[in-house]
C-alpha cells in the first residue's frame, strides 16, 4: 500500500502488535513511530521493518503529514522461532533461515537511506496494479528480492569493517 497523508490524523496510526511482517518506506515528511517500546525518528529514504508481534504505531496514535509505501508480507514461525517464509519463495532453506536469522538479530528496526527498498516496492505495486502476464511470479521474486536486500543491509550494517583487510591488502601491494 501507499499512504500520502495531506493532514495530520488523529487516531490513526494506533500503536497496536502486529501478526505479520511489515516492511515501511518513507517517501516524504517526518515520522516518529514507536516499534516496540522505542521511538525513531523516519525521515525520507529510511526503512522500518516491523516483526511479527512487534508492537508498532505512533504512541499518540497520529499519523503525521507525509507519504510512505509499506508491505505487509504473512510469514509463520516455526516452532523454534524462525521465520518461514510461505510457498510463494524461492529460498531455499538455508537461505530461508540466513534471513530470518538476521531479520531477527538484536539491531535497530530502521535503515536509513535505503533506497533500493523504495524501487522494489515500487516495482511490487506496479506489477499489481497492471497485472501483466507473469506478474505473480514477478511479485514472487520481488518479495524475496526485498527480504534479501533488507537482510544484506542489516548485515552490512553490522559488520562495517569486515571488508579491512581486504582493502588493506590491495594498499600493500599497490604501495610494492
Amino acid at each position: 500500500g501507499v499512504i500520502k497523508n495531506p493532514a495530520i490524523h488523529l487516531n490513526g496510526f494506533p500503536y497496536a502488535a502486529e501478526n505479520g511482517l511489515k516492511i515501511y518506506y518513507i517517501q516524504e515528511g517526518k515520522f516518529e513511530w514507536h516499534i516496540n517500546q522505542r521511538l525513531y525518528t523516519l525521515y525520507p529514504g529510511d526503512v522500518a521493518l516491523v516483526l511479527p508481534g512487534a508492537e508498532f504505531g505512533n504512541e499518540n496514535s497520529v499519523l503525521e503529514v507525509g507519504c510512505f509505501s509499506w508491505i505487509h508480507i504473512q510469514i509463520e514461525k516455526n516452532t523454534t522461532g524462525e521465520l518461514l517464509t510461505g510457498v510463494w519463495s524461492s529460498l531455499s532453506e538455508s537461505e530461508n533461515h540466513a534471513v530470518s536469522k538476521i531479520l531477527q538479530s538484536d539491531h535497530s528496526p530502521v535503515l536509513q537511506n535505503f533506497n533500493e527498498a523504495g524501487a522494489i516496492l515500487k516495482s511490487i505495486q506496479s506489477e499489481l496494479v497492471n497485472q501483466e502476464i507473469g506478474y505473480q511470479t514477478k511479485v514472487n521474486h520481488l518479495l524475496d528480492e526485498i527480504l534479501i536486500q533488507v537482510a544484506r543491509q542489516f548485515t552490512r550494517i553490522s559488520n562495517p569493517g569486515r571488508d579491512f583487510p581486504t582493502t588493506f591488502i590491495k594498499l600493500e601491494q599497490e604501495l610494492r
